[in-house]
C-alpha cells in the first residue's frame, strides 16, 4: 500500500518501464546487435539502471552510459558525439546506493511531489531557460549525481556548440514528456 495516488501511479509506471526496457532491449539485440534500440524516453526511469542498459554500453564510464540510456530514442547522436559532453559534468556523490531524489513543487495551484529515480534527469527547464526553480529537490536515498553548472554550460556552448545545442534539445524533449505526464496526473485528479 502506498500513501497516495501519486506514489501508486509512480510505482506502477516504474514497474511498467522495467518490463518495457527489458523487452525492447531483447528485441533490439535479437534483430540487430549493433543498433541502439528505439526506446521511448521518459522523465521517470528504472530503479535498476544497469538492467536497462544494452550490454554494449557496459564498457563505457559514467556519465556517458547514463546519457546514452536517457537519450536513447530521442537523439540520433551516437556515443562518440555524447562523449564530447562528459567533461562538462561533475560527479556528486551522496554515498553508495540506488539513489532516489524527491522533488516537491509548491505551486499556486497546489502541492505536488514526485520521486526522481536513478537514470533520469531533473532541473532541466529552469536551468536551460534561466528561470526561477519551481521545485525543491532533496536526496531521499544515497545517490550519485552528474551535474552541469552554469559555468560548465557556458563553457560547452563556447567549446562544443553542436553538443550544447543537442543537449538543450534533449532537455526540451524530456521536459515536454514530463509536462505531459504531470498534465495527465492533474487531469486524473480533477476528473
Amino acid at each position: 500500500m502506498l500513501p497516495d495516488l501519486n506514489s501508486a501511479l509512480e510505482s506502477c509506471e516504474n514497474e511498467l518501464l522495467k518490463t518495457y526496457y527489458v523487452s525492447q532491449e531483447a528485441r533490439s539485440s535479437a534483430s540487430s546487435p549493433r543498433t541502439i534500440g528505439k526506446l521511448a524516453g521518459s522523465p521517470k526511469a528504472l530503479e535498476d539502471v544497469d538492467a536497462a542498459r544494452p550490454a554494449k554500453w557496459q564498457g563505457f564510464k559514467e556519465p556517458l552510459r547514463l546519457m546514452l540510456q536517457i537519450f536513447q530514442g530521442l537523439s540520433e547522436k551516437n556515443e562518440d558525439f555524447w562523449f564530447r559532453a562528459t567533461p562538462y559534468f561533475a560527479k556528486l556523490e551522496y554515498a553508495a546506493g540506488t539513489g532516489i531524489l524527491r522533488a516537491e513543487y509548491d505551486l499556486p495551484q497546489g502541492w505536488l511531489c514526485e520521486s526522481i529515480v536513478a537514470g533520469t534527469t531533473c532541473g532541466d527547464l529552469p536551468f536551460f531557460s534561466e528561470t526561477r526553480r519551481t521545485a525543491t529537490v532533496t536526496v531521499e536515498r544515497a545517490s550519485t549525481l552528474w551535474m552541469m553548472d552554469a559555468e560548465k554550460w557556458a563553457k560547452i556552448q563556447r567549446e562544443e556548440p553542436e553538443v550544447a545545442w543537442e543537449l538543450q534539445r534533449m532537455a526540451l524533449k524530456l521536459t515536454s514528456q514530463h509536462m505531459t505526464l504531470v498534465t495527465s496526473y492533474i487531469l486524473t485528479m480533477a476528473g
